[in-house]
């Protein structure tokens, strides 16, 4: 269905644009025009047929008088001479531009001159007569500059006659005019036409659109700067072909989100639960990033992490993001680089007058909680009795019932002096807040002239949490700048630090159905939040000889905060040795201090021996990240046709982590936080590692009249991970580019850009192996007398790097005058050398050893358009739209079939395959649950035996579609992001939709589908009888049955904004001013029939924090 709809959509785009082209043609200097127009408007379409620019002087001609023109095919000079005639005027010809001047010469004792030169004074404006307000205004050639006021005025002084003034503003295409006699100007800035040689910034330096021989998407920070998300990966959702982002949590700071470039390729990441080593790698300013998650260093159940690390970068901070995918693309980084790179470009210092910028916005979140879909206390009463009843009819009458719920749930005696049990609590509300509010101040600065540049920004984000108790603080700092204290030589610096503070529902209160906010949904609507006299109902009953604290005692009494400090900075220093010769050196380093804390409150530790007593916990985690990189760089051109470009490079790193953990019980006093308020202690550890690496790496481009590309390079990584025999790996990548359009043939007046570009290579992956893989690993508590007594873990020398294999073809286009613009993109790629941890027999003596097993293929299509639908003066609608699929193939595996819980990796089948077995619905005639066999017959009797591949939670395609519009000063787009072709094991369902079976949610309460159940032969429902304590075969276990389509799609924002215009801001002295409004996460359209398939895990749903629907209003202000 999505794919037919998609399809359809490209054909229309396509069937406009065919349709509506018309007679469209490329620039030329024969010139059409015919009407009434200004002379202002006749100049503009001149630029715009011809791509000549005109100056003039409005001292010299007025250019809002009015001609009446009826010219067909005329050169430039014609249409001229007609407008101009009777004028004391001439114009000069210059390759780009053509300067209309005065023809009577003015006297040199003009009041202007100086006897120094000229003053100089005028405006920048856009075609429409817009002022732009901090264009850049220079005197080749001096330090003589200055920057457009809120205006678009600008002055200089002292101008010597015949000086060249270059005016330069992002988006516009820079002039450069010769000052005669003349003070007073009026500068028209027309909008570049510059895409095909916009900066894209890859390994180790940049490239050009037309250049770039490999597969990369680059998003603009503009895009992501006002989006509520606190994390960086969070707003790239919908924006990236081939970047499959799932936001498995709604927790303050961003929370996990599953973070997949072309499919998962690491045999690490094989397993359900997996870890972060399936994310790309994320390089800031040229420094590789630690992943390293804070709350991860938790001990005992904690070991889930919930503080994203890219929450502690601040996105509006970010200048673009470019996203490497194929090998031309990655291979540099070799080890690193097997799951893709992302490089992130922070905002810098422009040239011009010092500029302040404004950022304000406020949200109001409400949680997804899906409370509606929960029995209220009658329908679960109705249910509880039903299954007592069904039995033992004889022995549970009404009153029995009554009299044994009442040895279970709490009760009161009310007025009439009953026993009875309290009204239905509402949990939901308890827990979390209605309204949840984050507030972001941010303030930045930047300028510079030629030699110094500087940017620097201050940013707040507070957050609190829709899970009560819950939060999240950021303070970032950053200061960017750049200097060149000689022509030959630059050098800066890139830094930001960075604080946050973030309270966390720990791994048991997120991820468990039956605590924390999960709770929620499976706590007894018979249970109170407090008791009659106010107290807490402290231990709520949930079902036979099982009590859990109240979750919202915990979140009132209990700690759970992490708070941490991350410096990320880089020097580098570059010099311009020759006009063709250029080395550069860059040292940079990522360090990570946090400190977390975990108190369980003496008043709900009565699980502990001795109970009562309280614990506190206390992590101290450390990591660094220190990179030098050395290169050097070589570019010429010869013949004005042949462009050679050689980079050579060396680069070292070395990581270290380190971490104290300690526990003591014994709190008496409950609100010391302390480690020393307790007063024994139960746990003490620590460790620490360190790793290097050592790189060697070349590239070579090369590039024929700017039409023919090649492109290569390799990468040779030495790391002390691995033991001497394979301590080295070898990446290398070919690609290819060839421009299409610039052919004879294919010079059509509807192509406007084609480029078929293809590459090749390889990549690797280390990152799931820790520093000690190599040795043997031996418990403490295995030593006698000093000696090993036993392994934990053997150590293999013989472990090599996963590698990656790695084919891209790509098409890139430009057609209908630049109307209709994208990329289609084919991958294929094959990881080898998958690392497995082998399980050892028993006999052994040691558990596991990790080993290079398996193979692993992906492959699939990426397609991205971006249609500009209508462009007038007054209104534009721009759409975006990318459509990406992945088809993933386990090809060898540790085994032919390895099983975790529902889950297998089963050669020739798609890695994490659901393994279960199949469901055949409910019996009739006596409402008893139905499986299949392996034969396809039905069986009353479960059997682990008769699981199969019955699924996968890797979607077959999903992307986004985007719809920007601009009338006027205001702006309204609309993100639309989907997925399908997957499916999602609903794991809460199985305790939240059951027979009354088991211990463990017997009395637990249930959705609203319970209540569609068998109560008589010939009943056909969709659930089985309930039955307490049921032994008709277990309906809960693992089937079918809890499976379901994850197909969905999302409206994730929408944004209405409004500009205020020139005349307004000159009043109140801003540059730019906007307001405006947005939603997120405003509807949901999904075959899902859980609570949110976005909501879950890699490809399982619990109950984990909800995603919430937020409301924002903000502002930007520049002066």
């Amino acid at each position: 269905m999505f794919q037919k709809a998609l399809l359809m959509v490209f054909g229309l785009f396509l069937f406009f644009y065919m349709s509506g082209w018309g007679q469209k043609k490329t620039r030329q200097e024969r010139i059409t025009i015919s009407g009434t127009h200004t002379l202002r408007k006749v100049f503009d379409i001149i630029y715009d047929q011809s791509g000549i620019q005109i100056t003039y002087n409005n001292q010299v001609l007025n250019d809002r008088e009015k001609v009446s023109l009826e010219i067909t095919n005329s050169t430039i000079d014609d249409v001229l001479q007609q407008v101009l005639k009777g004028k004391n005027i001439v114009w000069v010809r210059e390759e780009k531009f053509i300067s209309i001047k005065s023809s009577v010469q003015k006297n040199n004792s003009q009041a202007n001159r100086t006897d120094a030169g000229f003053n100089i004074s005028g405006i920048v404006q856009s075609p429409d007569g817009k002022n732009l307000a901090g264009a850049t205004v220079m005197i080749k050639g001096t330090g003589n500059g200055t920057a457009s006021d809120n205006m678009g005025r600008f002055s200089l002084n002292n101008v010597a006659p015949n000086s060249k003034l270059t005016i330069s503003y992002t988006g516009y295409i820079s002039q450069e005019i010769v000052i005669l006699n003349t003070s007073d100007l009026t500068i028209v800035m027309h909008p570049a036409d510059n895409s095909l040689e916009e900066t894209v910034v890859v390994a180790y330096g940049t490239t050009t659109k037309r250049g770039n021989t490999s597969a990369v998407t680059v998003v603009k920070g503009e895009t992501i700067a006002n989006l509520p998300n606190r994390s960086i990966d969070r707003s790239l959702q919908g924006q990236v072909p081939g970047l499959l982002i799932t936001a498995g949590s709604g927790a303050p700071g961003g929370g996990t989100s599953n973070f997949v470039l072309r499919g998962v390729g690491t045999g690490a990441d094989l397993r359900l639960m997996g870890g972060i080593v399936r994310q790309p790698l994320i390089v800031i300013d040229g420094v590789p990033t630690s992943s390293v998650n804070t709350v991860q260093y938790q001990t005992g159940s904690n070991q889930a992490s919930y503080t994203n690390p890219l929450a502690q970068f601040n996105p509006d901070d970010i200048e673009a993001i470019s996203i490497l995918k194929d090998a031309a693309a990655i291979a540099l980084y070799g080890s690193k680089a097997s799951n893709g790179v992302v490089l992130i470009s922070t905002k810098k210092g422009k040239i011009g007058k010092s500029s302040f910028a404004l950022h304000h916005q406020t949200d109001i979140a409400n949680p997804l909680t899906y409370s509606d879909k929960m029995l209220n206390q009658d329908e679960y009463l109705a249910l509880l009795k039903e299954a007592y009843v069904a039995s033992n009819p004889s022995q549970w009458t009404d009153a029995a019932i009554e009299a044994d719920l009442k040895t279970k749930f709490p009760t009161y005696v009310n007025e009439s002096g009953d026993k009875v049990f309290y009204s239905q609590p509402d949990w939901f509300d308890a827990i979390y807040r209605k309204s949840a509010i984050t507030v972001t101040n941010e303030i930045s600065n930047s300028g510079g002239g030629e030699k110094n540049q500087y940017y620097f920004s201050l940013g707040h984000t507070t957050q609190k949490g829709t899970v009560k108790h819950t939060g999240f603080d950021r303070i970032a700092v950053r200061y960017n700048f750049a200097n060149q204290p000689v022509k030959w030589l630059n050098f800066g610096l890139n830094s930001t630090i960075t604080y946050t503070s973030q309270n966390y529902l720990k791994s048991g209160s997120e991820e468990q159905s039956n605590s924390g906010n999960g709770f929620a949904y499976t706590i007894s609507p018979l249970n109170p939040v407090r008791l009659q006299n106010n107290q807490y109902n402290l231990y709520p009953f949930v079902s036979s000889g099982l009590t859990y604290n109240n979750p919202v005692a915990e979140l009132d009494y209990n700690i759970n905060r992490t708070q941490s400090y991350r410096g990320l900075a880089n020097f580098y220093a570059q010099a311009n040795i020759t006009r063709n010769v250029t080395i550069r050196t860059l040292l940079g380093a990522d360090i990570l201090f946090a400190q977390v804390k975990e108190k369980i409150d003496p008043r709900l530790s009565v699980s502990f021996n001795p109970p009562g007593v309280g614990l506190i916990n206390q992590s101290d985690p450390f990591s660094s990240r220190i990179i030098n990189t050395n290169t050097f760089q070589y570019s010429n051109t010869f013949n004005n046709s042949n462009t050679v470009e050689l980079l050579f490079g060396q680069e070292a790193q070395i990581e270290k982590s380190a971490f104290f953990n300690g526990s003591k019980q014994g709190l008496s006093v409950p609100y010391l936080t302390d480690l020393s308020a307790a007063s024994t202690i139960s746990d003490l550890n620590g460790s620490e590692s360190k790793s290097t690496l050592l790189s060697y790496f070349a590239q070579g481009n090369y590039n024929y009249m700017a039409k023919y590309y090649f492109s290569t390079s390799f990468r040779r990584d030495g790391s002390s991970k691995f033991g001497t025999k394979n301590q080295y790996g070898n990446y290398w990548s070919i690609g290819m580019g060839w421009v299409l359009s610039e052919e004879k043939f294919l010079k059509t007046d509807w192509v406007n850009f084609l480029k078929l570009r293809g590459s090749v290579g390889t990549s690797g992956n280390s990152a799931s192996l820790s520093s000690t893989v190599r040795y043997d690993l031996v418990s403490p508590s295995a030593l006698y007398n000093n000696t090993a007594a036993a392994t934990i873990t053997p150590g293999n020398p013989e472990v090599e790097w996963e590698k990656t294999f790695n084919h891209d073809i790509g098409l890139e286009f430009t057609l209908f005058g630049k109307a209709l613009s994208g990329t289609v993109d084919w991958y294929y790629r094959r990881i080898s050398d998958l690392l497995y941890s082998f399980m050892l027999p028993g006999t052994s003596g040691a558990t596991s050893v990790m080993q290079n097993i398996g193979e692993m293929e992906n492959k699939g299509w990426e397609i991205a358009l971006q249609a500009n639908l209508v462009k007038s003066p007054n209104f534009n609608w721009n759409l975006q739209a990318n459509w990406s699929t992945n088809k993933n193939k386990l090809i060898k595996a540790s085994s032919p079939l390895s099983v975790t819980q529902f889950v297998a990796d089963k050669e020739g089948e798609n890695f994490n395959s659901y393994y279960l077995v199949k469901w055949a619905g409910v019996d009739p005639t006596d409402g008893k649950p139905q499986w299949y066999d392996l034969e396809g017959k039905i069986t009353k009797t479960y059997a682990i035996a008769n699981k199969q591949i019955v699924g996968k939670p890797q979607p077959d395609g999903f992307g986004g579609v985007t719809n920007n519009f601009n009338y006027k000063n205001w702006d309204l787009s609309f993100l639309f992001y989907y997925q399908y072709g997957y499916q999602i094991y609903d794991f809460a369902k199985s305790s939240l939709l059951n027979d009354g079976g088991t211990a463990s949610n017997a009395y637990s309460n249930q959705i609203r589908e319970a209540l569609d159940r068998w109560q008589k032969p010939g009943d056909k429902s969709p659930n089985p009888r309930r039955i307490l304590n049921n032994t008709d075969g277990g309906s809960s276990n693992a089937s079918t049955r809890f499976l379901s389509d994850g197909d969905y799609i999302r409206l994730k924002n929408i944004s209405l904004g409004y500009q205020l215009p020139a005349h307004t801001l000159h009043k109140i002295k801003l540059s730019n001013l906007r307001v405006y409004l947005q939603g997120n996460n405003l509807f949901l359209i999904t075959k899902f029939n859980g609570f949110d398939p976005e909501n879950v895990g890699v490809g399982y749903a619990q109950t984990p924090y909800p995603q919430s629907r937020s409301f924002s209003i903000g502002l930007d202000a520049k002066f």
